[in-house]
């Protein structure tokens, strides 16, 4: 993961470790070897979670598709889906915008290809499994359980 955006994001994420304490064991990878490993690893009351995190400006018009800088774009790709075809909790967190403007979704990793190959930002919207008031918290709650429609 790379750049300010991104660490914005882990930053507002992160906030959830004071509200959950030793219920949560969250961590970013910096993973030199593991090609394609997402940002964040953790665990919620016993439920393992991975989440790639990607930020991006707004594009000027609706209807411009959302593109996310990504390094090693195919090994990503495959983590993703390949880890959320064998029932794991492999997420993309996005960011669309940036101060309060911003904007969040938590898309199924099976979607990484459809995102990498960029969406409108109404589309994220309907892929996504949180919605627009989500606080870090909801985030991890949904992203550690595969309960809800995806």
């Amino acid at each position: 993961m790379s750049g300010s955006r991104e660490s914005g994001l882990w930053k507002w994420l992160a906030k959830a470790i004071k509200h959950y304490r030793e219920l949560l064991d969250m961590n970013r990878v910096e993973n030199l070897l593991g090609a394609g490993m997402p940002d964040v690893e953790g665990t919620l009351t016993h439920h393992q979670f991975f989440i790639e995190l990607k930020s991006t400006a707004r594009p000027a018009r609706p209807t411009t598709k959302v593109r996310f800088a990504v390094r090693d774009r195919e090994a990503q790709i495959d983590w993703l889906t390949k880890r959320w075809a064998l029932a794991g909790n492999a997420w993309l967190l996005l960011q669309v915008g940036s101060g309060h403007q911003a904007k969040r979704y938590l898309v199924p990793g099976k979607h990484a290809q459809k995102v990498y190959d960029g969406v409108t930002e109404d589309h994220l919207g309907h892929m996504s499994c949180i919605p627009e008031s989500a606080t870090p918290q909801s985030v991890l709650e949904v992203a550690s359980r595969r309960n809800q429609p995806t």
